[in-house]
Formats: C-alpha cells, sequence, structure tokens
C-alpha cells in the first residue's frame, strides 16, 4: 500500500465519519435547542421572582425605617409637633420591636439550626 493510497483511505474514512456524525446529530441538536429553550425559560422565570422578591424586601425595608423614624420623632419631638395618639403610639412601637425580635429570633434560630 503506497503513501498516497493510504491517504485516500484515512480521507474517506473522515469523510464518512463526518457524514455519520452529521446525521446522528441533527435530531440531538433539535433535543439541546429544546432543552436550552426550556432552561432559558426557567431561567427567566427564576429572574422575574428574584426581582419581584428584591422589590418586596426594599418596600418592606423603607417601610420599617419610616415607622422607626415616625416612632423616633414622635419620642423626641415636643408634645406640641406630635400627631400620633396614644394608642397609635403604642401600636407603632409594637410593629417595630417585634418585627426587630422576630428578626433576631430568626438569625438564632437559622444560626443553630433549631428551625429549617
Amino acid at each position: 500500500m503506497s503513501e498516497n493510497e493510504s491517504l485516500e483511505t484515512y480521507e474517506e474514512a473522515s469523510e464518512k465519519t463526518d457524514e455519520v456524525y452529521s446525521s446522528g446529530n441533527t435530531l440531538s441538536d433539535q433535543e439541546q435547542k429544546e432543552r436550552f429553550s426550556e432552561h432559558k425559560r426557567g431561567e427567566s422565570y427564576k429572574q422575574h421572582i428574584h426581582i419581584i422578591i428584591i422589590i418586596f424586601m426594599w418596600l418592606l425595608g423603607a417601610c420599617f425605617a419610616s415607622m422607626v423614624l415616625i416612632r423616633a420623632w414622635d419620642f423626641i419631638a415636643p408634645d406640641k409637633w406630635k400627631w400620633l395618639t396614644e394608642r397609635q403610639d403604642h401600636d407603632l412601637e409594637r410593629i417595630v420591636f417585634s418585627g426587630i425580635i422576630l428578626s433576631f429570633a430568626t438569625k438564632y434560630f437559622k444560626k443553630y439550626n433549631i428551625v429549617d
């Protein structure tokens, strides 16, 4: 067998291999595209939920900060500048401090794996 014959045999074998791979991959390419599309949809859904949760957390934080500022202002301001009734002041204080206590309790429970 001469070099030219072995080179021709090698080229023929590589062409056949290319044909086998190209014919076999059309279905797997379609499957890969479908899986990628499904993965992309799932990631898009997760990203939207993440953005909604971030916005909710910012709004919740802003409400909590405003309650703390209102409570602090009502505590520091002179009597003529106060606008909260004693009942409203008590309710606001209860909400703010129960939120703080709940936050610390949650961190404690997570740290020591008391509650999953």
